[in-house]
């Protein structure tokens, strides 16, 4: 930073409440009571932890709504003062797909703006096949992200563009995903580019 060769990297912390119905908990924990009183103790305990997998925590659909509705208002407070160009780390391909769905819900006018970047598998649903696309069209996102006057301004990834991808003009990454070590270090350098008076 002190050479000019990279630009300070700012956290913000972005707490997010996860939106879980008290009621539901309550009754999934009377259910447990009725099944721990016929079943063995550590069948219980193995369900619980499957049950409670980060995935079903940070995919269900008030939670996923609550962060889309944050990542907008963030967003679009900040056009101000940054290039425009974000990125956003989904925990998994599925959460990948529910964030974009919400977020085009929010803001349908942002069908240019907003692209998922994954690559895609046989088991797909049909309907993520016109958002994913093949390799060809991401190597056309690829293009239109690193172009400052695209009008591609935010792409959801889950595992590429996290290194060795290079787009200067990249301002703000939103981290949706447990991350530590060299594979943070590597993904937040995606934002640290010098470009212009980019802060």
């Amino acid at each position: 930073v002190e050479d000019g060769a990279t630009r300070p990297v700012y956290y913000e912390s972005r707490v997010i409440n996860l939106g879980l119905n008290q009621e539901v908990l309550k009754s999934i924990d009377a259910e447990y009571e009725i099944v721990a009183e016929q079943a063995e103790p550590y069948m219980v305990e193995k369900s619980k932890k499957t049950l409670a997998k980060m995935d079903a925590i940070l995919g269900a659909d008030t939670t996923i709504q609550t962060l889309c509705q944050d990542l907008v208002t963030h967003y679009e407070d900040r056009q101000d003062i940054l290039t425009g160009k974000a990125m956003i780390v989904a925990y998994s391909r599925p959460i990948a797909m529910k964030i974009y769905e919400e977020l085009m819900r929010l803001r349908p006018e942002w069908s240019e703006k907003l692209k998922v970047v994954m690559t895609s598998t046989n088991d797909d649903p049909e309907e993520w096949k016109a958002v994913i696309g093949g390799k060809a069209y991401r190597a056309e996102l690829a293009r239109k992200f690193k172009d400052d006057q695209d009008e591609m301004k935010i792409a959801i990834v889950v595992d590429m563009w996290l290194t060795g991808f290079d787009v200067p003009s990249l301002a703000t990454m939103y981290i949706y995903k447990p991350m530590q070590g060299h594979n943070l270090m590597q993904a937040i350098a995606r934002v640290n580019r010098v470009f212009g008076d980019k802060e």
